[in-house]
């Protein structure tokens, strides 16, 4: 954990500093009108997500993939 640097993380960096709306904006993820919630709408994201960055985003059964 000593190493570890969230500012570097291509996922967290954006989670830290604007929420789960930075990293859909900045990813240009299509988003829906509504979402039941800010933890709702990241993992929309994230799902959207994991085919670019199946590293950082395992395991891909949490999205139902």
């Amino acid at each position: 954990m000593k190493e570890y640097n969230a500012e570097t993380h291509p996922i967290v960096k954006y989670l830290i500093s604007g929420g789960p709306a930075l990293l859909a904006e900045h990813y240009q993820v299509k988003c829906e009108e509504k979402y039941a919630d800010a933890c709702h709408l990241c993992y929309e994201t994230r799902k959207q997500l994991m085919q670019y960055f199946p590293a950082y985003l395992a395991p891909k059964q949490v999205y139902g993939l």
